[in-house]
C-alpha cells in the first residue's frame, strides 16, 4: 500500500526518519545478531535462524516422498519435522488413525503450496498488481502458516489509516509537525476474544449433545479480552482502539507483526512505510503507558515489533526495537521466497514460529 498524504512527505525516504522527535535508525544485523536484539525477541530470532539458515524442521515427514517427488530433489532428514513418528507409528497400532490424519493434512498442505508456487510465478511473469499478489499468494500463505494458531489471526488492513493522535511527531527543525501517514498491507494480531467466542458457541452445542466442552484456558482468554475492552472503551472518542488505527476490525486485537508488500522493487518506500507504521504503534503504546503511570515520562520499554517487507517473491524481516530515546530497525533477515517449494515451506515454518511468539512473549508483555 502507499500513503494517501501527498502534500508533505518528510519521511518518504528512510534516511529522513532521523528527523522524527523519536528518531528511527536502521542498523544492519551482525553475526552476533542475538546480542543486538532485546530479550523479548532473541528466542524468536534464534528459531528463525534455525529455519532459514539451517533449514531445520521445514517439511512434514509424513509427506516426505511426495515432497521429494514434487521438488525434484532430495533433502536432508534434518529438514523434516515429525521424524520420530516413524518409530511411533510402526510400533503402536492404535496410533494408525492419528498418523493417517497427519499424513492427509501434510499432503493437503503440499497441494496448497504447489498451487501457491504456480500463482506466484504467474503474478511475477504477468506483472500482476500488489493487490493480486496479496489475494493470490501472500494472504493464503499467511493463512496456511497460522492454521493451527487459535489466538493469532491474519488481517488484511490495506485501508487502515493511522489515527492523527498517534502520528509520530517530527523534531524541532523538521518542515512538518508530524510524519506523513503510512499504511501497510497485513497485520498479524493477537485475538484472545475470538477463540472465546468460538468456545461459547462450542459450549452451547455441547450442552445440546454435540461437540466437546470448552478448553480450560477460556478464563485466561476472557480476562485478557475483557482487560483490552475496558482499556479501549475507557479512551476518548476517536482513540478507542488498542492500535494506532481506528480500523474497527482490529480495534480490540493488538497488532504484533506488520507486513508491507510490493509488486516491484520499491523496497526503500516499503521500509519507510513499515517504520512509520511501527513508530505510530509505539506512540499509541506510549500514550497507554503514560496514562497508566499518570506521567508523560515513560521509562518502560515497548515490546519489540517484527516487521516484514515482501517484494515480489522475497520476504525479509526486521525488528523495531525501543531504545528509549530512539527506535532502531535491526535487519534485514531473509526469510524465504515464493519461487520454489522449499522456499514456500520455509515461509510457512517462519510464519508458524512467529505465531508462537505472538501467543507467547508478545501476549505476556
Amino acid at each position: 500500500t502507499t500513503s494517501r498524504a501527498r502534500s508533505l512527505s518528510p519521511t518518504k525516504k528512510t534516511q529522513n526518519l532521523v528527523a522524527l522527535k523519536k528518531p528511527i535508525h536502521y542498523v544492519a544485523l551482525e553475526d552476533n545478531a542475538a546480542d543486538q536484539l532485546p530479550a523479548d525477541v532473541r528466542g524468536l530470532y534464534n528459531r528463525l535462524y534455525d529455519i532459514t539458515v539451517e533449514h531445520e524442521d521445514i517439511f512434514p515427514w509424513q509427506a516426505r516422498d511426495e515432497i521429494i517427488q514434487a521438488a525434484g530433489r532430495r533433502f536432508k532428514d534434518s529438514w523434516f519435522y515429525g521424524r520420530d513418528d516413524r518409530t511411533h507409528i510402526s510400533t503402536v497400532g492404535e496410533s494408525d488413525e492419528p498418523a493417517g490424519h497427519h499424513r492427509a493434512a501434510a499432503v493437503a498442505e503440499l497441494a496448497a503450496l504447489r498451487e501457491l508456487e504456480v500463482a506466484a510465478s504467474e503474478c511475477r511473469d504477468q506483472g500482476r498488481s500488489e493487490a493480486a499478489w496479496n489475494l493470490e499468494v501472500h494472504g493464503p500463505l499467511l493463512q496456511l502458516g497460522l492454521a493451527n494458531h487459535k489466538y493469532v489471526r491474519r488481517e488484511l488492513i490495506t485501508t487502515a489509516q493511522i489515527t492523527k493522535a498517534f502520528l509520530p511527531p517530527m523534531g524541532d527543525y523538521a518542515v512538518a509537525d508530524y510524519a506523513d501517514e503510512k499504511m501497510v498491507d497485513f497485520a498479524l494480531v493477537l485475538d484472545p476474544g475470538g477463540p472465546s467466542r468460538r468456545r461459547q458457541e462450542s459450549q452451547s452445542r455441547w450442552r445440546d449433545g454435540g461437540d466437546v466442552p470448552p478448553a480450560g484456558d477460556a478464563v485466561r482468554d476472557q480476562r485478557l479480552a475483557d482487560a483490552i475492552r475496558r482499556t479501549v472503551y475507557g479512551q476518548p472518542l476517536g482513540r478507542q482502539s488498542v492500535n494506532q488505527t481506528s480500523y474497527v476490525a482490529i480495534s480490540l486485537k493488538p497488532i504484533a507483526v506488520s507486513i508491507e508488500t510490493k509488486a516491484d522493487g520499491a523496497s526503500g518506500e516499503g521500509r519507510a512505510q513499515l517504520a512509520i507504521w511501527a513508530a505510530a504503534w509505539h506512540e499509541r503504546m506510549r500514550q497507554f503507558l503514560a496514562a497508566d503511570s499518570g506521567s508523560s515520562s515513560v521509562s518502560r520499554r515497548v515490546v519489540t515489533l517484527p516487521v516484514v517487507l515482501v517484494v515480489e517473491h522475497a520476504w525479509v524481516l526486521s525488528f523495531v526495537c525501543d531504545r528509549g530515546d530512539r527506535l532502531e530497525v535491526v535487519g534485514d533477515m531473509p526469510l524465504g521466497d515464493t519461487r520454489s517449494l522449499a522456499g514456500l515451506y520455509t515461509l510457512v515454518a517462519v510464519v508458524r514460529e512467529i505465531g508462537h511468539w505472538v501467543d507467547g512473549p508478545f501476549r505476556e508483555w
